[in-house]
Parts: C-alpha cells; sequence; structure tokens
C-alpha cells in the first residue's frame, strides 16, 4: 500500500512528527526527536533509528502560494533540559540544519510497539528540511 492510497481512505491512520536536529556543520550531533507518543515509555522507531519523545513544535513548513520560500519555526521545550546544554553550546542552534518528516504510524518499525507489528518504513508522507538562520 501507498502513501497515496491511504490518503484518499475515509479513515487515516495515525501521523507521526518526527524532527531530525542536525548540529555537524557546527562540529555537534545529531538529534532524533518526536512530539508524538505511540506507546508510554517507548521511543518511536523509523527506518531503524530511534527518535526520544521530546515536546517539540514547529510550524510554518508550507511555502507560500505566491513562491516566496517557507519560514518555518521550532519551538523546543526546556522542562526537561534535555537540550540545554547544546543550545548554550551551538548559539540556539544557529546554522543546524532542521528535518522535519510526517509518516503515518502504520510505517513505523515493529519497534515502536510492544503489542503489534507494522509495514515497510519508507513510506513518507511529507519531508521538509530548513536550516535555522536567526535566534
Amino acid at each position: 500500500m501507498t502513501i497515496k492510497t491511504e490518503l484518499v481512505k475515509e479513515r487515516l491512520p495515525g501521523l507521526v512528527e518526527l524532527f531530525i536536529i542536525n548540529l555537524t556543520s557546527v562540529d555537534g550531533g545529531i538529534h532524533y526527536l518526536s512530539p508524538t507518543v505511540i506507546e508510554e515509555g517507548n521511543s518511536i522507531v523509523f527506518g531503524g533509528q530511534s527518535y526520544i519523545p521530546f515536546p517539540i513544535q514547529g510550524q510554518g513548513w508550507a511555502a507560500g502560494t505566491d513562491g516566496s520560500p517557507a519560514r518555518p519555526t521550532l519551538l523546543v521545550s526546556n522542562i526537561t533540559k534535555y537540550l540545554q546544554s547544546d543550545i548554550n553550546l551551538y548559539k540556539d542552534f544557529v546554522g543546524a540544519a532542521v528535518t522535519r518528516v510526517l509518516t503515518f504510524d502504520k510505517y513505523l518499525d515493529a519497534a515502536s510497539f510492544t503489542r503489534r507489528n507494522r509495514l515497510d518504513w519508507s513510506s513518507k508522507y511529507n519531508e521538509g528540511a530548513t536550516w535555522i538562520k536567526t535566534q
């Protein structure tokens, strides 16, 4: 089953949002995060990569209808202080590449679930990437 056939169904599977914050351009590491919680205590696994459950939100990924480029914003929670040292060290992630992947829960790796298996992970509904240029 393809993404196109999923989109025309009467009832869609659960949408999962994944974020990749790539700090390698500023000599840092890569963070794999997701605001989506599938099962309590489990990380989301997609394409063999584990995504940490984390309160993060991206907005403004769509390009303007007049041809203007998208200008997304990223809101990261500081409640757990998980990213605090990297935010300070890498100057609010200026210069980092951020990728947002949207997929359906049925395409997550089986490791994301304790009670059920899933299908091929290669299907993505949407993917968007941007670079953080300002604080």
